[in-house]
Formats: structure tokens, C-alpha cells, sequence
């Protein structure tokens, strides 16, 4: 049984002997390893070139999607320079619903970016510590959130998506 603990939420799964991202875990730490160096600028050869500092408790709203608009949805997030990260889920037909987390310390190249991810984005942002966290990401790319005091790191791959 794998347990991961964050603050006061825990999660259980069960494990199998066939892990596919065992085979991946090298490339991955790789991956961690080379950003944590290059200070969050680039994730393998795309660039992360929007940076800030957010507060945990902020993406709290976040894990209610489900329960608002039901079932499996795709989530976006779009990181403005003006001071805000959006978190969205839902589609024209089945309703929307947005969190908006204002962002201090903005670093950007002044054009919003904008990632997509799936159903399961909600509940992993449910278990970011409280306090503040830096946040890392680019266009169409992977979501980063840190928090250096605590050794927690969040790496969240983007995904292909479908308009509404």
C-alpha cells in the first residue's frame, strides 16, 4: 500500500507489482533535479517563464468542482502577469467553474499562458500546505509548486485537450 501524508489529508493506493512509471522514475528525477538547478526556467526543453508566489489555502475552492459540476472534466489554468492564476474546469454544455488565486512576485513575459490538465487537478491542489508557495509554468506545459521550507514540490504534466 503506497501512503502519502500532506498536512491533514492522507492517501492510500494500493500497489501492484507492474508500476508503469517505475520505467519512467530515472527521467523524472532527471527532470526534478535539472529544473531545481536552473532554478525553474525550463522543464526538459520548455521554458517556464512565468513565476510567483501564491498561497496554499487560495486553491482550497479548487477541490468543490467536482461536486459542482460532477463527473470527469477537463481543468485549465491560465497564469495572467497582471497578478492572477486561474484555475478552470468544466464545458459550455455542463456548466464552468473558476478559482482565481492572486499571484505577488509576478515574473512573466507579459503574455497569459494557459495549460490544460484532466479531472484530477482539483484534488491534488486540495493538498498544497498552507502558506506561501512558488508557482512555475509556461505555455502549454507543466505546472510547478514549491515550497522550499518543507522540501514540497508538486510537478503536475500538462495534456492535450479538447475545446468546449
Amino acid at each position: 500500500m503506497l501512503h502519502v501524508a500532506c498536512g491533514k489529508s492522507t492517501l492510500q493506493l494500493p500497489t501492484s507489482s507492474y508500476l508503469t512509471t517505475q520505467k519512467q522514475l530515472p527521467l523524472i528525477e532527471r527532470l526534478v533535479n535539472e529544473g531545481e538547478k536552473n532554478m525553474w526556467q525550463k522543464w526538459a526543453s520548455f521554458s517556464l517563464d512565468c513565476h510567483g508566489i501564491v498561497n496554499g489555502e487560495d486553491f482550497a475552492p479548487a477541490a468543490q468542482f467536482d461536486k459542482v459540476i460532477g463527473g470527469k472534466f477537463s481543468c485549465k489554468t491560465a497564469f495572467d502577469p497582471s497578478g492572477e492564476f486561474v484555475v478552470s474546469a468544466g464545458s459550455k454544455p455542463k456548466g464552468k467553474m473558476f478559482v482565481r488565486v492572486p499571484v505577488t512576485n509576478c515574473e512573466s513575459n507579459n503574455d497569459t499562458v494557459n495549460s490544460a490538465f484532466a479531472y484530477w487537478l482539483p484534488a491534488l491542489l486540495s493538498n498544497l500546505p498552507p502558506g506561501p508557495l512558488n508557482l512555475h509554468t509556461g505555455d502549454e506545459t507543466v505546472l510547478v509548486i514549491e515550497q522550499g521550507d518543507t522540501g514540497f514540490l508538486l510537478v503536475v504534466m500538462d495534456q492535450e485537450y479538447e475545446e468546449d
